[in-house]
């Protein structure tokens, strides 16, 4: 029987071959896509499409932004649904193929501004804008009032004025979508949350 994984088959045709059905072949993706390391990905062209353990990102009923400038909240977001994402490094709003989101239980989440709450102190990159103008991702832990976090949509810079920590059971979701590209090393898949740029949970 031919493998999947060293020839090439359109995800009809390996789910034909193998007697399956097409989600089960995204599946095998996702897992053979996890055993590979980024530099593995990066010659392939392949994206990393497999949930990561841990739980970073976003809470139940938090509203992501739709290619067709729509939002939904995060828990209806589904495989193959259009969405915004954003290319820091040309600026540029660009539409976004979800391949993924991914639920899991946390007890910490912090809220911005009052405006979204976020989970994942050490693995969740939010984009900001620093004290001396420099835009970089940084970890929700340390993000401080000298910052400003950015909304996409608008092209506006709004300064961190409240961080309130809250503790509890919560269901957060991690989004990634196809529209992958290099920060430094780190491979990015980010998406717009209640208005706010966000990336996919750090690795």
């Amino acid at each position: 029987m031919p493998s999947m994984f060293s020839a090439c088959y359109s995800v009809k045709e390996a789910s034909s071959i193998f007697s399956v059905d097409e989600d089960t072949v995204y599946r095998w993706a996702e897992r053979w896509n996890s055993e590979k390391s980024v530099a593995d990905l990066e010659r392939s062209g392949r994206p990393p499409t497999s949930p990561p353990g841990g739980g970073g990102c976003v809470l139940f009923g938090t509203n992501i932004t739709l290619a067709n400038g729509t939002t939904i909240p995060v828990q209806l977001l589904r495989h193959g649904m259009k969405i915004l994402s954003y290319n820091p490094d040309n600026g540029s709003l660009v539409d976004s193929t979800v391949l993924y989101v991914n639920s899991s239980s946390v007890t910490l989440v912090v809220n911005v501004n009052g405006i979204v709450y976020i989970s994942g102190l050490n693995d969740q990159p939010v984009y900001v804008q620093v004290q001396n103008g420099t835009k970089e991702w940084v970890m929700l832990e340390q993000l401080n009032f000298t910052m400003k976090i950015y909304y996409p949509i608008n092209n506006t810079w709004v300064p961190v004025s409240s961080l309130t920590i809250l503790t509890g059971n919560f269901t957060v979701f991690d989004v990634v979508s196809s529209n992958f590209f290099y920060n430094g090393n780190y491979l990015r898949s980010d998406y717009i949350a209640n208005g706010i740029l966000l990336d996919k949970k750090a690795p």
